[in-house]
């Protein structure tokens, strides 16, 4: 059973404030994201791009960018273990004891209104990370609290939407009675800014060269980095996994290691190198003052549309690209056949399909395409699509209290597995393993797995990574697999830190 229908807001809120309105603008021309975003929000302390950095038809059309100054702005910060929600607006600070997704839901009805026709869900709304530590307020205990907020989430009531098939730059923004003419300014003058954009400084020094399949890569501590557990620690933790999957305790755990440097990289020049090696569709940036987020996701979480529909892309199965076109194609349908990513990936579809059958529809959830093989620029993956109709009367943060953390970061069955690995891994994964996106003011959210991602704050960066223990794991190619997967973005670390020569 999913968590009870979360108390709809009064009606006044479900119906949207009449004081507030969405002003928007279109710019029918194209205008590069990363331009934009350096010039206008990279020196904020606090600011977040949805960055669509891999477009691809019907999945990743639209990126989104904005910061934390907005008449309307606020900064939340979220410590689930103690329930305090921390609020910031402007100077003020306040505390409240709350859980997260009520609060969204109260904010975001007060704030509901009327909405523009645009081609995207998002125009304003809380933008941020869930860390994998929400679960405690979610029902599943956490032993190891991590050191950084569960949650951090700016409201953008200002934003910029780039739709990269059109192409067009769309300009948001929230306005109360009596704002308008504010509003009308800040289209304004934003328009002009846009228009005027400077070339941003080149990173062409600072690129890694291209990595070779058929080239070795170097070992972790020559790129700076050291691992949380050893290879031997990390191996002997997978022979414990399978130890408890023999004893019938779960079916599937993904058990995760964490990689950290004391360097600490510029995250923006990070995130710019990453989207450049590594792009992905469902990648991020986020600054919260001193901690930064540079994310190179392929995964979404989840997707609730205004109308409620539901969607999940849960990732289950890898495999390393190939060093000539025909090994490539070898290894990918290698990937496709596997009877061990397969059962991976089948098994967090069944365990998806539960979690969402708890608040949707009866009957409307279905799995319309299962384990499609997609292609990214070190890896191939396992794709699974799982869709559902939320049920009447129920908000879109209901799919994530039900849901949330992803299955495939955990395994299943999903509690049971969750204080196995807790056991295990004797550590907190913050922000990794959890969930970067937006929940809008329309009612809608789509949130992406924090994965292929590295975390900055000023004890240096961290990067985590891990993979899917099933009975038919090889452990040395289940600690390979933790390095395929973070190498990208330890190179472009590696990278970001390279010093440019005058």
């Amino acid at each position: 059973r999913g968590p009870p229908p979360t108390a709809a807001p009064p009606p006044s809120a479900a119906a949207g404030d009449p004081r507030y309105r969405i002003h928007s603008r279109r710019l029918p021309h194209a205008i590069d994201a990363e331009r934009a975003f350096v010039h206008l929000y990279g020196a904020e302390p606090h600011a977040f791009w949805l960055d669509s950095s891999l477009v691809r038809p019907g999945l990743s059309r639209f990126s989104f960018m904005g910061g934390g100054g907005g008449p309307h702005g606020q900064r939340l910060e979220h410590d689930a273990q103690t329930r305090t929600l921390t609020v910031t607006r402007g100077a003020q600070t306040t505390q409240h004891t709350q859980d997260l997704l009520d609060y969204l839901d109260h904010a975001l009805a007060q704030r509901r209104c009327p909405c523009p026709e645009l081609p995207f869900e998002f125009n304003g709304g809380f933008v941020g990370y869930l860390g994998y530590e929400l679960r405690a307020e979610l029902g599943g205990a956490v032993h190891h609290p991590s050191s950084l907020p569960d949650a951090c989430l700016l409201l953008a009531d200002r934003l910029l939407a780039f739709d990269h098939e059109a192409p067009a730059v769309y300009l948001v923004c929230l306005a109360a009675e009596g704002e308008h003419a504010d509003a009308e300014a800040w289209l304004d003058a934003t328009e002009a800014r846009l228009r005027a954009l400077p070339e941003p400084t080149p990173l062409d020094a600072k690129l890694p060269p291209p990595s070779s399949p058929s080239s070795p890569e170097p070992p972790v501590d020559a790129l700076g980095f050291r691992l949380a557990r050893s290879r031997a620690a990390y191996l002997h933790d997978i022979e414990r996994c399978l130890g408890e999957l023999r004893a019938g305790q779960s079916y599937e755990l993904c058990l995760t290691n964490e990689l950290a440097t004391e360097a600490r990289p510029d995250p923006l020049t990070l995130h710019r190198i990453l989207r450049a090696t590594n792009p992905a569709p469902f990648a991020a940036f986020l600054r919260f003052g001193d901690l930064a987020v540079a994310c190179a996701s392929p995964e979404r979480f989840l997707r609730v549309d205004r109308g409620g529909r539901v969607e999940a892309r849960p990732i289950k199965g890898t495999a390393p690209r190939g060093p000539t076109p025909e090994r490539d194609t070898a290894l990918r349908e290698g990937l496709r056949e596997s009877p061990k990513d397969r059962a991976e990936n089948l098994m967090i579809v069944d365990l998806l399909r539960n979690d969402l059958g708890s608040v949707c529809a009866v009957g409307s959830v279905a799995v319309p395409r299962l384990m499609d093989v997609e292609t990214y620029a070190s890896v191939h993956q396992l794709v699974s699509t799982v869709v559902g109709q939320l049920a009447p009367g129920r908000p879109a943060t209901d799919c994530v209290r039900a849901a949330f953390p992803g299955g495939s970061m955990t395994g299943a069955p999903k509690r049971r597995t969750m204080e196995i690995l807790e056991r295990l891994e004797a550590r907190p994964r913050g922000v990794y393993s959890g969930a970067i996106g937006y929940f809008g003011l329309g009612g809608g959210l789509d949130l992406n797995i924090v994965i292929r991602t590295a975390v900055l704050t000023p004890r240096g960066v961290t990067i985590g990574a891990g993979g899917a223990i099933v009975t038919l794991s090889d452990p040395a190619q289940e600690f390979d697999e933790v390095l395929l997967k973070a190498r990208p973005v330890m190179r472009a670390v590696a990278a970001a830190l390279r010093p440019v020569d005058a």
